[in-house]
């Protein structure tokens, strides 16, 4: 960690079960005290909570839609959550070919959701928010295992 002194999050993989500590990384983790950014229900949020460092969670790339109407563009639908306080957004970043040869436009919209969402929603009910998206966010097994890590911490 001495070559990142500055490094302020880490993210974490979903799949990760172990972290060799080391002196200098209990070190780096009592003074920094950086943001430990991973999945709910996971080894990263249970790491945040030994060493009582702040969680995030990690973004979720939902899926993407294709549009021909009324001109070809591609949509990647992301689930995100807000760096500095965790309050959950999507953002709808569109892709398209424009409408001559050689251009590229496209653009970024994001929508706040409630911060409680996860709380008080399903993943049906969630996807039937977005009638467009609806099949691709139940096909999303982060999604999934989100809302159920959620409603398993609610019993």
């Amino acid at each position: 960690m001495d070559v990142f002194p500055r490094l302020k999050c880490i993210g974490l993989p979903p799949g990760l079960t172990d972290i060799g500590l080391t002196s200098g990384l209990l070190a780096f983790l009592q003074t920094n005290r950086p943001c430990v950014k991973g999945w709910r229900g996971t080894f990263s949020e249970r790491f945040a909570r030994n060493f009582s460092l702040p969680f995030r969670h990690a973004d979720i790339e939902i899926g993407w839609r294709r549009v021909e109407e009324p001109y070809p563009s591609n949509t990647c639908l992301t689930l995100r959550f807000d760096d500095s306080d965790d309050r959950p957004y999507l953002e709808f970043n569109e892709f398209s070919s424009g409408s001559s040869a050689g251009n590229n436009g496209g653009g970024v919209y994001c929508k706040d959701l409630p911060a409680d969402f996860l709380k008080t929603e399903t993943l049906l009910s969630f996807a039937e928010r977005l009638p467009s998206y609806k099949q691709i966010i139940l096909k999303n097994e982060l999604l999934r295992l989100l809302f159920q890590g959620e409603k398993s911490s609610r019993c």
